[in-house]
């Protein structure tokens, strides 16, 4: 019986170890919660100005990203075609002798063209 009692006794002085522990703990948390919160009130309130000034120029700024989303394909998809051109011509001139070459720069100038996806990549293929 006797070891009974020292079982519990042990299991009590660890039980109160760790509320001990869990109390402390929950202290520090508040407090570093309490610290944290002081802090961003200043930043909270030179948020809000700012939030106020940016949210017309976001209105404004969706139509004009609406138009220029189609310019922008259109610009692409001309880049590709030139690109096309002129590495047709220089593989003409060249008598296809640097064709290897210049496939890859055109490969490399296609991945930059249509990495968006909306872009057909140029192609140096011959007919």
């Amino acid at each position: 019986m006797e070891g009974e009692s020292t079982s519990k006794g042990d299991a009590m002085t660890f039980m109160d170890k760790a509320k001990d522990l869990a109390s402390k703990v929950t202290d520090r948390a508040g407090q570093v919660a309490g610290d944290l919160a002081e802090k961003a009130g200043p930043l909270a309130e030179k948020a809000k100005p700012l939030a106020e000034k940016a949210k017309p120029l976001a209105e404004k700024a969706k139509p004009l990203a609406e138009k220029a989303a189609p310019l922008a394909e259109k610009a692409g998809n001309l880049a590709a075609k030139g690109v096309t051109a002129a590495a047709s011509s220089m593989d003409k001139a060249t008598g296809g002798k640097y064709h290897d070459r210049i496939e890859t720069v055109t490969g490399k100038l296609g991945e930059v063209l249509h990495r968006d996806g909306h872009t057909n990549p140029p192609s140096t293929e011959k007919p």
